[in-house]
């Protein structure tokens, strides 16, 4: 159950940073079209993976049942720490695995400076 929230609010921190006012206030500028649908991607992954763990807990009826409600907790704690805590937000945002997939991204499209 732990997990699966884990990975559901992971999902909504990630549809978070598709929006471009929170995007602009962690990484001071605009998403480019690349990083909108990487972190779309791995948005809607984390959001399926979350299924598993409360399927095969609980079977597929009353798995699926708690894993709305565990949906609904995670997005209500990412809406919390949006509207009220920014700050926070970015802090947990460093330990997403999209954070360091978008570092990569950010790091491959810069041309090097030393080359001629």
């Amino acid at each position: 159950m732990i997990i699966s929230f884990l990975l559901c609010s992971a999902a909504f921190l990630h549809f978070t940073l598709c929006r471009k006012a929170e995007y602009k206030r962690v990484y001071k500028g605009a998403p480019t079209p690349l990083e909108f649908w990487a972190l779309q991607v791995l948005a809607w992954v984390f959001l399926l993976a979350s299924l598993y763990p409360m399927v095969a807990l609980r079977g597929a009826e009353i798995g699926t049942t708690l894993w709305f409600g565990v949906l609904t907790l995670a997005a209500m704690l990412v809406l919390w720490l949006t509207n009220y805590w920014p700050w926070a937000l970015h802090q947990v945002w460093r330990l997403c695995p999209g954070s360091w997939f978008l570092a990569g991204l950010k790091k491959a499209s810069k041309p090097n400076a030393g080359v001629a």
